[in-house]
């Protein structure tokens, strides 16, 4: 698998997520002096691995772009202080208010009733779709819904894993033909948190 930008990726989404993007207030010089040192720093650590690349940054719209000058992968992030988005050659990330499934998102893997969506991310190898939500139903609850609707629609269950304590988890893994799909559920206070997988085995 070709290398794109796991570097890369690492220090802008950091610097994205630490920085009052979005704030719609009015961009000082200051902002861009800030601006011009922080794309300077990310192409001068690309050079060190080899990479040449060219960084757009913009607080004040809350975006950044990374270009590769040979084509190798490209990286864009945008944020509003309430959701973020990035998107790669290699697939995409939406977190926060935007997390929505894409229209690829397959039919035949349901998402949880009810549950707010936190992250939904999918990866163009082997077709990887991962949601991350949560609920305020019980683990219990969460699995005897996938075990009963992942059956009806045509998976095998593969393996089931409970996990009881102060960190109560179960894990349901199952397959269908060359897919699998896992289900995650854990205890957080009052919320479950719910992480779907699925994607070619």
């Amino acid at each position: 698998m070709k290398r794109t930008f796991n570097w890369t990726i690492a220090v802008a989404l950091a610097i994205v997520v630490a920085l009052p993007l979005g704030c719609g207030c009015r961009q000082k010089a200051a902002d861009k002096i800030a601006e011009k040192a922080i794309e300077k720093a990310i192409e001068s650590d690309a050079k060190k691995d080899g990479k040449d690349v060219d960084v757009k940054m913009d607080m004040k719209g809350g975006s950044m772009s990374i270009k590769s000058k040979d084509g190798s992968g490209n990286v864009d992030m945008k944020t509003d202080g309430q959701s973020f988005t990035m998107k790669t050659q290699d697939g995409t990330v939406v977190s926060g208010d935007a997390a929505k499934l894409p229209d690829t998102f397959p039919k035949d893997v349901p998402v949880y009733p009810g549950a707010k969506l936190a992250v939904v991310s999918t990866m163009t190898q082997n077709e990887m779709f991962n949601v991350n939500m949560t609920s305020t139903d019980t683990i219990e609850n969460v699995a005897l819904y996938y075990k009963k609707e992942l059956v009806a629609k045509g998976w095998t269950e593969a393996q089931s894993m409970m996990q009881g304590g102060d960190q109560p988890m179960q894990m349901l893994n199952y397959t269908k033909q060359d897919r699998m799909a896992m289900v995650t559920a854990s205890r957080d206070g009052d919320k479950t948190t719910i992480t779907l997988m699925t994607g070619k085995n």
